[in-house]
C-alpha cells in the first residue's frame, strides 16, 4: 500500500521588461503624463538621456507564478495463485487513484498585454484517475523438445477519468524459450495518452509567428480565388512576416491511443560463453509498430492558414 504527495512551485522574476503602456505615455504629451502619479516624461534621444526616474516609470518588475500538486494512493497484490504442468501460474493486480492540480498565475501587465512580451493569461485546473489492473503470467509448456519454456502474459487495465470517462486498455505477450541459447518473444499492446493539465486548461497566450499568407500576392501557392471571394484586394502583400498567433487548452480534447507490436529473438550462443574472451554474449533483434490515433497537438498556425 503506497500514498504519495509532492508539490512543485516556481516563482520568476523578470527585471528586464518595458511597461508599453506606460512609455507610450511618457513619450507623449507632457500634460498627459503630469497627471499621471510616477510619470517622468522620457528622452530617448543622446547618450545618457534616460534617467533612473524614467527608468522607474517603465520598467516594472514582473512575477510569473506556478505550481503543480500531485496525490497518489495505490495498493497492489502480487503473488502464486497455484501450479500448472509447466510452472506456478502468478498473478499480479492493483488499484491507483490519481488527482493533478495545476496553475499558472502570469504578472498582471502580462494578462493585460501591456509590457514589451507576449500575452498570456492565467491556468488553473485539476482531474482525478482511477484505475484497476490485474496481469496473469501462464506458464503454458516447458521441458519438450523445441519448447524449454513458453509463457503466455495477459494484462488488462481500466481508468476512470474525471474529465473524459472511463478507458480500457489490453496486453497478451507469449515469451518462448526454444533452447537455452534461444529465445523468441512478441507483444501485442493498447495504450492511451490523457490530456495533461496544460492541454486541458492552459489559459490563451500569443507569440508571433513567421508565417506565410496565402493570401499575399508574394506568397507560394496563392488561393486566388478564393481570396478574392473572402474580400482580400487585388495586389494584396503581406507587408509582415511575423503574424500574431494565439494559443490555449482545449476542454473538449479526447485522450489519444496507441496499437503497439513488438516481436524479437534473442540469441546467446554457447561458443562466446566462459570463455577466455567473452563471459557472455547476446544478439538481439527487435521489430516494433506503433500507431496513434488522435494525437493532442494544436494545428500548426500555417496549416490552418493554408486550410
Amino acid at each position: 500500500v503506497n500514498a504519495v504527495r509532492s508539490e512543485s512551485e516556481a516563482e520568476q522574476k523578470n527585471y528586464g521588461s518595458y511597461n508599453a503602456r506606460r512609455a507610450f505615455i511618457a513619450l507623449g504629451d507632457p500634460a498627459v503624463c503630469a497627471a499621471n502619479p510616477g510619470c517622468t516624461p522620457l528622452n530617448i534621444f543622446g547618450e545618457g538621456s534616460i534617467t533612473p526616474a524614467m527608468l522607474s516609470y517603465i520598467q516594472p518588475v514582473l512575477t510569473d507564478v506556478s505550481n503543480n500538486k500531485l496525490a497518489l494512493y495505490s495498493a497492489n497484490l502480487t503473488g502464486d495463485l497455484f501450479d500448472l504442468p509447466a510452472g506456478p501460474l502468478s498473478i499480479a493486480t492493483g488499484y491507483e487513484y490519481r488527482k493533478y492540480k495545476g496553475a499558472y498565475t502570469p504578472d498582471g501587465l502580462t494578462v493585460a498585454g501591456e509590457y514589451n512580451g507576449v500575452v498570456s493569461q492565467p491556468t488553473a485546473g485539476s482531474y482525478d484517475v482511477s484505475e484497476f489492473y490485474a496481469e496473469l503470467a501462464i506458464p503454458l509448456l516447458s521441458d519438450m523438445a523445441a519448447v524449454e519454456q513458453l509463457d503466455l502474459s495477459i494484462a488488462g487495465r481500466y481508468s476512470d477519468y474525471s474529465t473524459f470517462g472511463g478507458e480500457t486498455t489490453g496486453k497478451i505477450g507469449l515469451r518462448w524459450q526454444v533452447t537455452e541459447e534461444f529465445l523468441v518473444r512478441g507483444t501485442y499492446a493498447e495504450g492511451f495518452r490523457a490530456p495533461s493539465v496544460g492541454e486541458l486548461f492552459a489559459g490563451a497566450s500569443g507569440f508571433d509567428a513567421v508565417l506565410n499568407d496565402p493570401c499575399s500576392a508574394n506568397a507560394p501557392g496563392g488561393r486566388n480565388a478564393n481570396c478574392t471571394a473572402l474580400g482580400v484586394p487585388a495586389g494584396y502583400v503581406q507587408p509582415n512576416p511575423q503574424i500574431s498567433v494565439q494559443t490555449g487548452g482545449n476542454l473538449a480534447l479526447e485522450p489519444e491511443s496507441a496499437d503497439s507490436f513488438t516481436a524479437g529473438f534473442v540469441w546467446r550462443p554457447a561458443f562466446a560463453s566462459d570463455t577466455s574472451w567473452s563471459s557472455r554474449m547476446d544478439l538481439g533483434f527487435s521489430w516494433y509498430d506503433q500507431e496513434i490515433e488522435n494525437g493532442i497537438q494544436a494545428v500548426d498556425a500555417q496549416t490552418q492558414l493554408n486550410l
